[in-house]
């Protein structure tokens, strides 16, 4: 007797060179938003439509139902059910802006030493197309679930989310659903997120406000611009009477250059995620610390500097601004300063800030303190994006059945976490992150050699599988086979 459980487990094992081949044709349609080439039926332009046409044509060889709406998401289902089970990914992926850094070509699928490698490899595709060949087999086996299997996937989830907010406008969010875009064993917990910037325009009045003999002017300031990162990258322009009082004080600049009166600094940090800024002290600290004490600054230079110190601590935890917050089963608030920019024509300082916040606080009370700290220093506070936090008690069934999954996969029982990321899991109720990466594995998702072990993606199937049917279960008994 064969029962659906081993039917799909032998099937993976039978499939799996399969699996790979199509992995590798997805990885290799470069699907990055693209607002040149957007049309009708391909709002994210013409690669995101190329990739959800690959799943299209595998989704009919396969003989699974599908509906494409509009080139915004796309669904594929196995069941006839009402009550339906979501299986939310995405197609979409971060561009890989320096291709020079990677080991192998992004949008090749390249494997080797038992990991593959390859734009999307975990974040998201690989996981797009082992839950077509689980709801293929599914199919194989005659197996009847008693909820609608439906895996739905988006094409803007890296950007403006714009796919799940047109999808839902048109489709019942379903009664219970998982993301296999995050972590194992679950994400029960995805903190909220409020990413804005500071903004600031220095007067004439600020700039005759001298704090000693000014000898060093602060022309330019320039980062790298994005939230997604904090300040990794910063280039620095002064125009000074005294190039070795400069040089002197810029003791953690990688790079100084000179002309005439003009200096340049580059200071540099590990480029890292915004949503974990502890791991990495910030290259704006390190400029700070060279030029706070330094004397013959300008009032801007000093001011710009203070701000930093202040409010961008060495601990990213918010102190500066009076809402540092641990919460026991949900974590810290981060605060991430994410980039600087100042040039001395214009006079507009800006600073890019991205917060995760976790149970206990909420988003009205951040604000508060923001405004009032921001506003007593004549800055004014600019929201770019927000999205509430997830959470599913650690107690609720869901999470339990997919902890029992995991548990009778892998043969350990860990308990769900929290993360700072931003997934699907919160775009719809009753939903948690669940996979495809293992505690301890480092698949480097939107950096350069973005990779997955093999062992541990075939793994995560066979978890996969096995939540599959244990979500069923309620009416189907993990039917068998002869």
């Amino acid at each position: 007797m064969k029962t659906t459980k081993d039917y799909l487990k032998n099937g993976l094992d039978d499939y799996k060179e399969q699996i790979l081949y199509d992995i590798g044709r997805l990885v290799a349609v470069p699907s990055v938003y693209d607002n040149a080439t957007a049309a009708s039926g391909r709002p994210f332009g013409a690669e995101i439509r190329k990739a959800f046409d690959l799943i299209i044509e595998m989704a009919e060889k396969f003989s699974l139902k599908w509906q494409d709406f509009d080139g915004y998401a796309l669904h594929i289902d196995y069941g006839e059910n009402s009550e339906v089970l979501g299986i939310l990914t995405h197609t979409d992926v971060v561009p890989c802006k320096d291709s020079s850094q990677w080991l192998s070509e992004p949008f090749t699928l390249s494997v080797r030493d038992g990991f593959m490698y390859g734009r999307g490899v975990n974040d998201d595709k690989s996981a797009i197309i082992g839950i077509l060949y689980i709801m293929r087999l599914l199919k194989e086996a005659a197996y009847q679930p008693s909820k609608k299997i439906r895996l739905i996937i988006g094409g803007a989830e890296e950007t403006t989310w714009e796919c799940m907010d047109y999808y839902l406008k048109r489709n019942a969010p379903p009664q219970m659903s998982f993301s296999p875009d995050c972590d194992f064993p679950v994400v029960n917990c995805e903190k909220g997120v409020l990413r804005g910037e500071f903004k600031k325009v220095y007067d004439k009045s600020d700039r005759v406000q001298k704090r000693n003999a000014e000898v060093h002017q602060l022309i330019r300031m320039e980062s790298n611009i994005s939230h997604n990162y904090t300040l990794h990258r910063l280039k620095v322009t002064i125009r000074t009477a005294d190039i070795s009082a400069v040089e002197n004080c810029a003791v953690h600049a990688v790079k100084v250059t000179s002309d005439a009166d003009i200096i340049t600094l580059t200071y540099l940090s590990p480029r890292n995620l915004s949503r974990n800024p502890q791991r990495a002290v910030h290259a704006a600290h390190e400029f700070a610390r060279d030029f706070i004490a330094c004397t013959g600054i300008d009032y801007n230079f000093y001011s710009i500097l203070e701000r930093v110190m202040q409010w961008f601590q060495k601990e990213p935890y918010g102190a500066g601004f009076g809402i540092k917050h641990h919460h026991s089963e949900t974590g810290d608030l981060t605060m991430a300063l994410c980039y600087l920019s100042y040039t001395d024509t214009e006079k507009e300082l800006l600073m890019g800030f991205d917060i995760r916040y976790p149970m206990g606080i909420e988003e009205d009370c951040i604000l508060a303190h923001l405004n009032e700290e921001a506003a007593k220093e004549g800055f004014q506070t600019i929201v770019i994006q927000k999205k509430k936090r997830l959470y599913v008690s650690p107690d609720d069934n869901l999470v339990h059945i997919l902890l029992d999954s995991y548990e009778s996969v892998t043969g350990e029982r860990p308990l769900p976490v929290t993360k700072g990321g931003i997934s699907y899991s919160r775009a719809v109720p009753n939903c948690v992150g669940f996979g495809p990466s293992f505690p301890r594995e480092t698949p480097n998702s939107h950096g350069e050699n973005e990779c997955m072990k093999i062992e541990s993606y075939f793994k995560a199937l066979d978890i996969y599988a096995e939540a599959i049917i244990r979500l069923n279960e309620d009416q189907t008994d993990a039917a068998s086979l002869y």
